[in-house]
């Protein structure tokens, strides 16, 4: 925009703005008039039999001046205030959904039979009647304006969202999935009636006229449906199109083909000469539609609404912005420029604020905070004559060029750095191995991109004041304001770098503070409102919540609260602070960060808070009160009290004191607080429960509970007490109070009893629980199967696996419970721990139909081979060697392959192998000597193979259990004298001592083996050789005595003790 330097300070800026269009809309209805002008009433015809005929059928609609009513569905006529407006909040008086119900069935019927039989002229024709018609038309309109579209997220508000509770006016999701379903079955109900009128138009002419076209496009544009909205815009290029041909025909000079052409063609914004990727906002969308355009439609050219203006074409926009499609939002945005600067219509089709504002809007629902700021920029250098951007060298001699943009797309652009932001924190929570220092570097550049955003809106200000300098308060638009602030704040609070956002979130946050106290004439020079906030810089409880959510991310639950404190001294004070009250949000984030806290004073922390919400609540905030999230928040609290032993709780330093409440005692507390949400028995002559509390619990509340108690059983002496408790608890809801439980709830009283420490009897009462549910989940049986392995039962614990395979072989498809590999790896370590004779053959066993499974259930892994190893090592089996051998080379046969090594630690491997040695070198002395031999044969080649295992690492091998295993197995699988024996155990030795790994167990094995006397011989002769044959070997000086044999007089490099 342009302004010559004169004229701006002769009639002033704040003045009127001239050039600038005024789309500042008070009304309700969404498709208020851009004029500044109030939009006249429009009275409805009651349908009678002297309506007269004319070729504009809805003239006389428009043009007349008597005074006539609607009537809703009953057909009473509403209440109407002092006024004479209805007193539902809309401007247009529409008729009852009864008679829009009735005459879309109306037109519908005679649709459906006229195009089954189109040569049979039928009796009903009602679009050949001008009645009938307009009815079409005010069905049409109240469809399309009943239900109006209250959007969170209006770019207006700078793309803030404020989710309340329904309780301070907000909307709860029920209430929004119930708006939503109306509004898609409204613009369903329009397109049926649309398209039955079209059909008719191509039949008779005269059918369609503009107010249909406009109502059918608000209608569809207003729906959730992607598919409604894609529509929508299909008939807006018809409606656009069909204006240009009339506009054309009228005006001439026109070229209509060149525009028409460009109507249907996209028309996307330049980038300014920025290599930006559009790919996030994802693949644009071709707008469709079955109904052909027709060759002309019926025109009153004194409706002043009704027409494809920027309003209409800005309402598509937002639709599409609500569906997360800012591409197609911008070659909206794109077309209205072509056609302003192409010689169309200006006053017709001529962006404002509002059209930019919302395809900014658009991209920062889609985290895209760079293709929001590129928006803002063609905005902030466009013509606002025809929305074409302009460049210092058009500019005529002492003109200058000012910033287009206003503070809503300011506040726009800053909302979509700021969800960027928030969006790499959501991905960061979704990667398992933490945030990688891009995403760190990106979350806060998006932040520091809104506070330069910030600072440039200030900046623009300053610039402002000076070309408007005659003026003391000059009404900038680009002022920043509390919207602002919160948003910049917001960004900062979603940074990964969480040191560097919450030290500038809390100096944003000062710096508003200071600014609202200059306002009020606090502590400085008075300084304007800004902005187009009613408040102007007076923070509210939205950047307060923002910044203790900053400081409950990063688990600063003393900072929560101390921001909570400061929010109820500030509310009581006036002025700038008028507005700082905490709400239910900001205590639900507080109770929340202190029940994660994971201290063991958490609970008792959270229910001081609880208490102080509710003295708080009746102290004069009726509105502000805890709710179920509050409640179920400080029952999570006292459930993660309940994990704490009490027996480390007690291990304090002398002279300190315990204030915590753990284990069962918190569990107890949960249970009293149940209990006081709970509805009291009714009393004598009531036959109605009275609740102790305005919070009735739900299924979320006693689940939390019996959670409660789980956790505490695994350190209680009395676990079964305790669940029972649990199980009490689910019956109480189920049967005394008819709230139905959920899987949380059965296998939370599952876990109780598998914790409890009950043994067989805990075991059965938790599969008498899960024998009781319609649908047990794979955590209900996994909790089941542990309870059986706690209680030393492997043979129920697998007949129970079976069962689960059996199920999953019979289901198929999704619904398939299949049993995960955990579940087998419990199986098999409850016989590794069984006292069962047979365990390691039943472990094996349950190994070989893994190995066997088809391929929907799972295949072993590494625990399941070493489990069944362990299982072998620890059986008295006299064949054990054999069967571990073989068990080890069936798991590394199962890992070959190009990523053997990724798939497998070196630290597993060398376990494995250490089983087979333990099998070996414990074979029991009675097994037959075939077994023995086999033993002997199979400990010699385990330790060579070990020797030359391609190890990941170059240090890989042996270690110095292998070494005293494999000791401990040549003297008890050889003869006392055998050679065989001697050769065996002297290579062990020197390989041990020249790897650095002799200890003194090694030693020991080695002479009690050798005896003493031939263990020196051997340990002189390595001596000897050494310091014959290396010289680089730093030999420690010889010691006086070797005749004891001491580990201590050894070598101390063949330990690896040396230095």
């Amino acid at each position: 925009m342009i302004w010559h330097s004169r004229s701006l300070v002769a009639r002033g800026i704040s003045r009127s703005h001239r050039g600038r269009p005024h789309w500042i809309c008070t009304s309700h209805d969404p498709i208020a008039s851009v004029s500044s002008r109030p939009r006249p009433s429009i009275q409805l015809p009651r349908y009678s039999a002297d309506v007269p005929e004319s070729r504009h059928h809805s003239s006389f609609l428009r043009n007349t001046t008597k005074s006539r009513s609607s009537r809703d569905n009953n057909g009473r006529v509403p209440v109407k205030n002092r006024n004479n407006q209805r007193t539902d909040g809309r401007s247009t008086r529409l008729v009852g959904e009864g008679a829009a119900r009735s005459t879309t069935q109306l037109f519908l019927d005679a649709f459906n039979s006229t195009r089954n039989e189109p040569t049979r002229e039928n009796s009903s024709t009602p679009w050949k009647d001008p009645r009938e018609l307009v009815a079409a038309e005010h069905a049409l309109e109240f469809w399309a304006h009943r239900s109006h579209v209250r959007n969170n997220q209006h770019p207006r508000s700078g793309g803030q969202k404020h989710n309340q509770h329904p309780r301070h006016g907000g909307q709860n999701h029920s209430t929004m999935h119930k708006r939503e379903s109306t509004l898609e079955g409204d613009a369903e109900m329009a397109l049926s009636l649309f398209t039955a009128l079209h059909y008719f138009h191509a039949r008779d002419k005269r059918v369609l006229n503009n107010a249909m076209y406009s109502h059918i496009v608000d209608a569809l544009a207003k729906s959730p449906n992607l598919d409604h909205v894609s529509k929508a815009d299909a008939l807006l290029r018809q409606f656009i199109t069909l204006y240009i041909k009339d506009y054309a025909d009228v005006n001439g000079g026109t070229d209509a083909m060149a525009l028409t052409e460009m109507v249907q063609s996209p028309s996307p914004l330049p980038l300014n000469g920025e290599s930006i990727d559009l790919a996030s906002a994802g693949p644009p969308r071709s707008p469709s539609i079955s109904l052909k355009i027709p060759d002309d439609i019926e025109w009153n050219d004194k409706d002043n609404h009704h027409f494809p203006n920027q309003i209409r074409i800005t309402g598509v926009m937002r639709g599409y912005a609500r569906q997360c499609h800012p591409r197609e939002a911008e070659d909206l945005l794109g077309l209205m420029i072509s056609l302003c600067s192409s010689g169309g219509d200006k006053r017709m089709f001529r962006p404002n604020e509002v059209g930019f504002a919302t395809v900014i809007d658009a991209y920062s629902r889609m985290n895209d905070g760079l293709n929001a700021e590129r928006v803002l920029e063609f905005m902030k250098h466009r013509h606002f004559g025809n929305g074409s951007p302009i460049t210092v060298e058009k500019l005529k001699k002492g003109m200058v060029l000012i910033n287009a943009a206003n503070v809503v797309a300011y506040n726009a652009a800053i909302s979509a750095w700021a969800r960027t932001a928030r969006q790499s924190t959501a991905d960061n929570r979704m990667s398992p191995s933490g945030p990688s220092q891009a995403t760190i570097q990106s979350s806060r550049a998006a932040a520091d991109r809104a506070e330069k955003l910030l600072r440039e809106m200030w900046s623009e200000h300053e610039r402002w004041c000076k070309l408007d300098r005659h003026h003391k308060n000059p009404k900038n638009i680009v002022l920043p304001d509390v919207v602002t602030y919160a948003s910049v704040i917001s960004a900062f609070a979603a940074c990964l770098d969480q040191p560097y956002g919450k030290d500038h979130a809390r100096e944003l946050l000062l710096e508003l503070e200071t600014l609202a106290a200059r306002q009020f004439g606090e502590g400085g020079p008075i300084v304007k409102g800004g902005g187009r906030h009613s408040d102007g810089f007076r923070p509210n409880a939205t950047v307060y919540n923002t910044l203790v959510q900053t400081y409950a991310a990063s688990g600063d639950a003393s900072a929560a609260e101390a921001i909570l404190q400061s929010m109820i001294s500030k509310e009581r004070s006036v002025g700038p602070y008028k507005n700082v009250r905490p709400n239910t949000r900001t205590f639900n984030i507080v109770l929340n960060v202190v029940s994660k806290s994971g201290d063991s004073d958490a609970g008792i922390r959270a229910n001081e808070i609880l208490d102080r919400f509710e003295k708080y609540s009746s102290g004069g905030h009726g509105l502000i009160q805890p709710d179920n999230i509050s409640y179920n928040t400080v029952l999570s609290a006292w459930s993660q009290s309940a994990k704490i032993n009490p027996v480390s709780q007690s291990e304090f330093k002398e002279g300190a004191q315990s204030s915590s409440i753990v284990g069962k005692d918190a569990a107890f507390e949960a249970l009293k607080l149940l209990k006081k949400l709970e509805p009291s028995p009714p009393q004598e002559g009531d036959t109605r429960a009275q609740p102790l509390c305005s919070v009735e619990p739900d299924v979320i509340s006693y689940n939390t509970t019996i959670a409660a108690f789980a956790n505490a059983a695994q350190h209680c002496k009395n676990g079964p007490k305790l669940a029972e408790k649990a199980e009490a608890i689910l019956s109480r809801m189920k049967y005394q109070l008819g709230i139905e439980p959920d899987d949380y709830s059965y296998n939370g009283v599952l876990l109780a009893w598998a914790r409890s420490s009950g043994g067989l009897e805990a075991a059965k009462r938790a599969e008498s629980i899960f024998r009781r549910m319609r649908h047990p989940t794979m955590i209900s049986w996994s909790t089941l199967i542990t309870a059986y392995v706690h209680a030393d039962s492997a043979p129920k614990a697998e007949s129970l696996l079976k069962e689960m395979e059996q199920n999953a072989r019979h289901q198929g498809g999704a619904s398939a419970i299949i049993p995960s590999i955990v579940l087998y790896n419990n199986v098999l370590h409850a016989w590794v721990e069984s006292s069962d004779k047979n365990a390691s053959k039943n472990a094996e066993a349950l190994l070989n139909s893994m190995e066997n499974t088809p391929s929907k259930l799972p295949r072993p892994g590494m625990i399941a081979y070493r489990l069944v190893l362990t299982a072998l090592e620890r059986s008295s089996d006299p064949d054990k060697a054999q069967r571990a051998k073989s068990v080890l080379d069936r798991f590394l046969h199962s890992n070959q392959g190009p990523t053997f090594n990724a798939k497998l630690r070196e630290i597993d491997i060398l376990e494995a192998y250490n089983s087979v040695l333990t099998a070996c070198a414990y074979t029991p002395a009675d097994a037959e000597t075939k077994h023995r031999d086999d033993a002997a044969k199979i400990i010699v080649e385990s330790l060579k193979e070990m020797n030359q295992f391609p190890w990941p690492d170059d240090g890989g091998g042996p270690n110095q259990e292998s070494y005293a295993l494999f000791m401990q197995g040549c003297t008890h699988l050889f003869g006392a004298n055998s050679e065989e024996a001697y050769m065996l155990l002297k290579s062990a030795f020197c390989e041990c001592s020249n790897k650095g790994l002799l200890n003194d167990i090694i030693w020991d094995k080695f002479r009690k083996a050798l005896g003493a006397e031939l263990a020196q011989a051997v340990v002189n002769e390595m001596r000897s050789a050494r310091k014959k044959g290396v010289d680089s070997v730093n030999i420690v000086p010889e010691r006086s005595k070797y005749d004891s044999c001491k580990f201590e007089a050894l070598p101390e490099e063949w330990s690896g003790r040396e230095g």
